[in-house]
């Protein structure tokens, strides 16, 4: 059992109080409310700590100050309710202020019930000492029978099957209720508290205070390695192999240093979750994915296939930066952009991955054989969705309209981050040798094929075949993309990368320029397109809605070459090298085999933009 001075030890009120002065309600504030909530839990000595130390006044100026905060009243109220089942210390919450807001907060709805709920809790344990203790207190702000009234009506309000966020040390303090025949309103709050956990959780899980071992707790039923968690919108870190497991607990972004290492020289999950959960299995032999319910049991589910490393999670819209391999595994934590040089650098010199996503998911796998996506909701399985076949390294996201930056290479991986068009100067430069990939999307994607026969577009709901839509009779190289209304520019070589930023048709000089003397891809696009053939010959541009011929437009004086695109936001895959340029094209996950490559013996990926800038006299 945890003994915290909480005033001299762990500063919690006093980091409460700090954040009061300055009207501040952050995670530092509902990380302190957390805390204690935790360390009173059926731990008296903690409990008359927290009043010797004001807590009551912090409380009542929390409720005030900052009143559409359902998770800090809910830390709050669970604390309190550890505090009341103290006999002992029950006196000192019978104050007409105190018992003012239990008895209102009867009636609140936030957080679903947890806050009523908790508010009948305290009051259940302060009624079972009986009418006398009552009338001793001398209570002026409300009666006790007004308070038996509203108690009734509250709990006859909450649905028995109501899921919600609890973890009880055990079921003494409920237990004790159940013989307070005097007060059935008491009996009553206790009954439906037991009968909810009957009713809705059934399976068994691996619970207990973050950081608690297996072995006390109940396993979970799965024949292979799981990890699940319920988590509040925190973070788990865990670590586990045959030499043992570890947990690190702490803010988004503590170190392993600042934490219980772990023990284990191999790989490591870690995650910033929505109060959901994470249960994933990994061996040499496969890996396989839990999905559903908390406490769904392996078996329940459908196994993936793969024999390589995945990854899947439900997150919050964060990120994830996890690296693995045979040297060993760190984490980069921390806001997305953070720089490798502000968090704990991987030492692992193989591939990372970090992505700022919807709550939705990534699956990924990959190894030497190839990479394979699958797609759909939490849960499909590798074989309802379309494997890639591709031997190269592949990165499919379903993203909120922000970016991911990132590179990879046998030499290392680093991120380039920042708002959309931050050139290199005002970003943390990667130090990769290899390919980078800037995109700024709707959750959508854009699909382009190109050579010198001529392009194609595939423009329809995800998944759409391209024999499903109009192929472009263009005979010259095409980019097609349908964005929001905004553009990325972006260019990378071994000689460097920088940003192009402007609205659509900014010339150079108006932004930032590109020192790379290689390929670039530019478009600001409204919903909208561009369409443009270039040659030798000359350039045209066709305007107006998709399928506008060329000849309803007013044609280019230009003799070099030009970006179009107006897509569906789908997708857009592209490789460049000295040796051409080539496209990949097709629904989410579509390896390149299954595309139209590029027979271009020359270098196409440099923007319109660009050679404007080159025809201006800024050589």
């Amino acid at each position: 059992m945890i003994h915290f001075k909480i005033p001299q030890d762990v500063i919690m009120l006093q980091l409460i109080d700090g954040r009061l002065r300055t009207l501040t309600s952050d995670e530092v504030m509902e990380t302190a409310w957390s805390t204690m909530w935790n360390v009173t839990d059926e731990t008296p000595v903690n409990c008359e700590r927290f009043l010797d130390g004001g807590g009551m006044t912090l409380f009542l100026e929390c409720l005030r100050s900052f009143t559409d905060k359902p998770e800090l009243l809910r830390n709050m109220m669970g604390l309190l309710g550890n505090v009341a089942e103290v006999r002992e210390l029950r006196p000192r919450l019978m104050r007409d202020e105190y018992l003012l807001v239990f008895s209102e907060l009867l009636d609140s709805e936030s957080d679903g019930i947890e806050v009523s709920y908790n508010a009948a809790g305290i009051l259940a344990h302060i009624l079972s000492d009986g009418a006398a203790c009552w009338d001793r207190a001398a209570i002026q702000a409300v009666t006790r029978e007004h308070v038996l009234v509203r108690m009734r009506r509250a709990i006859d309000r909450w649905a028995l099957v109501t899921k919600r966020n609890i973890n009880y040390r055990s079921f003494e303090p409920i237990l004790r209720l159940l013989q307070c025949e005097h007060t059935p309103e008491a009996q009553h709050w206790a009954v439906w508290a037991l009968a909810n956990l009957t009713q809705v959780y059934r399976t068994a899980r691996v619970a207990g205070s973050l950081g608690t071992s297996r072995d006390d707790t109940t396993p979970s039923t799965s024949t292979g390695r799981t990890i699940q968690a319920h988590l509040e919108p925190r973070f788990v870190s865990e670590t586990s192999s045959d030499e043992g497991t570890a947990h690190v607990a702490g803010p988004l972004g503590t170190s392993r240093d600042d934490a219980t290492p772990s023990t284990s020289t191999r790989r490591t999950i870690q995650a910033h979750l929505e109060p959901r959960f994470v249960s994933e299995t990994s061996s040499d032999e496969g890996t396989a994915h839990v999905a559903g319910p908390l406490g769904t049991s392996r078996d329940d589910a459908t196994p993936s296939t793969s024999t390589g490393r995945t990854i899947q999670a439900h997150l919050e819209p964060r990120f994830v930066s996890e690296t693995s391999s045979d040297e060993g595994t760190a984490h980069v934590a921390g806001p997305l952009g953070t720089s490798r040089d502000d968090a704990t650098p991987s030492t692992s010199t193989r591939r990372t991955i970090q992505a700022h996503l919807e709550p939705r998911f990534v699956s990924e796998t990959s190894s030497d054989e190839g990479t394979a996506h699958v797609a759909g909701p939490l849960g499909t399985s590798r074989d309802d969705a379309t494997p890639s076949t591709s031997t190269g390294r592949t990165i499919q996201a379903h993203l909120e309209p922000r970016f991911v930056s990132e590179t990879s290479s046998d030499e290392g991986t680093a991120h380039v981050a920042g708002p959309l068009g931050t050139s290199r100067d005002d970003a943390t430069p990667s130090t990769s040798t290899g390919r980078t990939i800037q995109a700024h999307l709707e959750p959508r994607f854009v699909s382009e094929t190109s050579s010198d026969e001529g392009t194609a577009h595939v423009a329809g709901p995800l998944g759409t075949s391209r024999d499903d839509a109009t192929p472009s009779t263009s005979t010259g190289r095409t980019i097609q993309a349908h964005l929001e209304p905004r553009f990325v520019s972006e260019t990378s070589s071994d000689e460097g990368t920088a940003h192009v930023a402007g609205p659509l048709g900014t010339s150079r000089d108006d932004a930032t320029p590109s020192t790379s003397t290689r390929r670039t891809i530019q478009a600001h696009l409204e919903p909208r397109f561009v369409s443009e053939t270039s040659s030798d010959e000359g350039t045209a541009h066709v305007a107006g809605p998709l399928g506008t011929s060329r000849d309803d437009a007013t044609p280019s004086t230009s003799t070099r070459r030009t970006i179009q695109a107006h897509l569906e936001p789908r997708f857009v895959s592209e490789t460049s090298s000295d040796e051409g340029t080539a496209h990949v094209a097709g629904p989410l996950g579509t390896s390149r085999d299954d595309a139209t490559p590029s027979t271009s013996t020359r270098r196409k990926g440099s923007a319109y933009w660009w050679e404007r800038w080159l025809h201006s006299g800024f050589n």
